[in-house]
């Protein structure tokens, strides 16, 4: 329940933050999610994370002390097939439930104590232009649509689904540098419906975002790699009741991890990141993400 009409603007701070559904890019990417499999792979990915989120934050300044834990689970499916001598196609679908928690009495009072239950349903495909799995080299482009499946209650902020359509245009390019080095570079760009039912029965309304993120892998061998990334979001201001929110996250995030290959390809991710900087919102001090992929 929204008991503090002078702070009108914060739920458009918490919209995208206290969702699990988007903490930054709307895809989450990882090293590696855009090598083309071999064509007739299933691959099944399982995540698990710990994320938590301090704030609000406006304008770059804090306004009270405040945070937000949320604990994910998810899986995302894909099969991989060969279209030509070079080029990929890959539908996919991702399943993902969360728990997100307020932590301090005030912002539990504006934005709701607790939330869980299933996220928005993902579907979409991945296609690669360019596959040279010998060389390591991939080039492709996804596209992903959210529907308002997820578990929404329309008089709290904090939830899990978001009650309105996202589409999602990405790329990914991986390209190796020399034996040891590999880049993986990812933009996207992010188009949001309206949520008519949005805190109290007001209209959200929410401009287009754009993300960029990065990572540079270094192969200590074949199956073990150590990695840094780089993350900047950009746009995604919001309106409620047409009414401007000046609230443009513009984050830059920074991200730590390991990959290990296990001798039948199945892969293992363990990663940390936190938000560097932030204008606007909630600031991810501390995200914990294990990840299991495996091929079948």
């Amino acid at each position: 329940m929204l008991r503090h009409p002078h702070l009108a603007t914060l739920p458009a701070l918490l919209l995208s933050l206290a969702s699990t559904a988007a903490h930054g890019a709307v895809n989450d990417i990882f090293p590696s999610d855009y090598v083309a499999l071999k064509d007739g792979t299933l691959n099944g990915t399982y995540y698990l994370s710990h994320r938590r989120q301090e704030g609000p934050i406006r304008d770059g300044k804090r306004l009270f002390d405040g945070a937000i834990d949320t604990d994910l689970a998810a899986i995302r499916m894909s099969y991989h097939m060969d279209v030509g001598t070079s080029s990929t196609f890959a539908p996919l679908v991702v399943l993902s439930w969360a728990d997100s928690d307020a932590s301090s009495g005030r912002l539990s009072r504006i934005i709701g104590d607790e939330a869980t239950g299933m996220a928005d349903l993902r579907v979409g495909g991945s296609f690669w232009f360019h596959r040279d799995r010998e060389k390591r080299e991939f080039l492709g482009v996804s596209l992903v649509a959210m529907l308002p499946t997820g578990h929404y209650n329309d008089k709290r902020v904090i939830n899990i689904g978001e009650n309105r359509w996202k589409w999602v245009l990405g790329g990914g390019m991986i390209w190796p540098l020399g034996e040891k080095w590999i880049v993986d570079i990812s933009p996207e760009v992010a188009w949001y419906g309206d949520n008519d039912d949005y805190a109290g029965n007001r209209k959200l309304e929410q401009d287009v975002s754009y993300a960029l993120t990065s990572y540079l892998r270094y192969r200590i061998t074949p199956q073990f790699h150590l990695y840094a990334g780089l993350q900047f979001n950009r746009g995604g201001e919001t309106a409620i009741n047409g009414v401007d929110q000046d609230n443009a996250p513009d984050n830059q995030r920074t991200s730590f991890g390991l990959l290990y290959l296990t001798p039948g390809r199945d892969q293992w991710q363990l990663r940390y990141s936190r938000d560097s900087s932030i204008d606007n919102g909630f600031k991810t001090e501390d995200e914990i993400a294990l990840r299991y992929s495996v091929l079948f």
